[in-house]
Parts: structure tokens; sequence; C-alpha cells
């Protein structure tokens, strides 16, 4: 039975190039993988709700609070 998948690449590239550079570029890999899982996390769920905060808070009259604490009280 013949083996094309990862392992057999990553058997064949350990044999060629050695463990270390083996470690060092499935490290390369995973932390490639995890930024891009963090930049769609942020892009679809953090941005949006920052934005979404923005907006509401851009969008309130803070008139009455700054008139009242001159004379003051609230």
């Amino acid at each position: 039975m013949m083996d094309f998948g990862f392992a057999g690449f990553l058997d064949k590239f350990e044999a060629k190039f050695g463990s270390r550079v083996t470690t060092c570029l499935l490290f390369l890999i995973g932390v490639a993988i995890a930024t891009f899982c963090v930049n769609i996390l942020y892009t679809m769920a953090v941005d949006p709700l920052l934005s979404s905060i923005q907006e509401m808070v851009a969008q309130r009259d803070f008139r009455p609070y700054v008139s009242s604490a001159g004379r003051g009280g609230l």
C-alpha cells in the first residue's frame, strides 16, 4: 500500500532535510494557520462588534449630562 498523504510527505521531507528543518516547517505551518484563524475571527466577529458599539456611542447625545455637571448635579 502506498501512502501519498501528509505523513508520507513529512517522512520523505525529514529523510531528506532532517528533523530540525521538518520541525521548523511544521511550526511555520502551525503559525500560519493560527494567524489565518485569528484574522478570520477578528474580521468576522470582533471588528463588527466594535464598530457597532462605536456607532451606538457616536449617536448618543451626551449634552444633558455635560450641562448638568456644571451646576453641581446630575
